[in-house]
């Protein structure tokens, strides 16, 4: 019996289903944060919590877990070493937002006076505040996508622009010309890389 729970463990534990219920500890509500003395700091505090401001150091932690579960994919052979490093993400993913949330009062605090943040917690704790705060990350996604093919033409009209108006000024003779055309293309290059990362981040924040 015992053979077959650890095998059956062993396969929980590995692969996928790791990385998955890492993430799951990452997605289950932290302790209760509490709530300040002080009125504005409430009232701040409050609006981080209605505008899920602890929604984007999840998905941050989120990623944290997959490359966990991808550093330590040979212990899927050791289930409660599993269990253990699961429990162990669970409080410091807490404890992380536990300080998050209190350090973002202090800086909506900070920004707006109590009357503004009045205004502010009544709408994000309106129908409609609450569905832009649901609809917030795939704005975002898709907002990124959407200049995403715009940022990579940019850079190219900047570059010819750029190295153009170099030569223009210095007078560039014909090697010149050539080696800081060969000067462009590599950085053309670290621009589509560049481009290539931020998709697949954007990517992986949508999952």
């Amino acid at each position: 019996m015992r053979k077959i729970f650890v095998i059956g463990a062993s396969v929980l534990f590995s692969g996928a289903a790791w990385s998955a219920t890492l993430s799951q500890a990452v997605a289950e509500p932290p302790s209760a944060v509490a709530a300040p003395v002080d009125p504005q700091l409430a009232l701040a505090q409050q609006i981080v919590v209605a505008t899920g401001g602890a929604g984007s150091l999840h998905r941050m932690m989120g990623i944290v877990a997959d490359a966990i579960a991808g550093n330590l994919g040979a212990l899927g052979k050791d289930p409660e070493m599993q269990r253990y490093t699961v429990k162990l993400f669970k409080e410091e993913t807490d404890r992380m937002i536990s300080a998050y949330i209190p350090k973002m009062a202090e800086i909506y605090a900070e920004t707006f006076d109590e009357q503004e943040l009045r205004d502010l917690l009544a709408f994000y704790t309106s129908p409609v505040g609450q569905r832009l705060v649901e609809k917030q990350p795939e704005l975002s996604r898709r907002g990124v996508a959407a200049v995403q093919p715009m940022i990579l033409p940019m850079q190219v009209d900047m570059i010819d622009k750029l190295f153009e108006h170099i030569c223009a000024v210095r007078q560039c003779t014909a090697d010149q010309r050539k080696a800081m055309e060969s000067a462009k293309l590599q950085l053309l290059e670290r621009f589509k890389a560049q481009a290539a990362a931020t998709a697949a981040a954007a990517t992986k924040g949508a999952t």
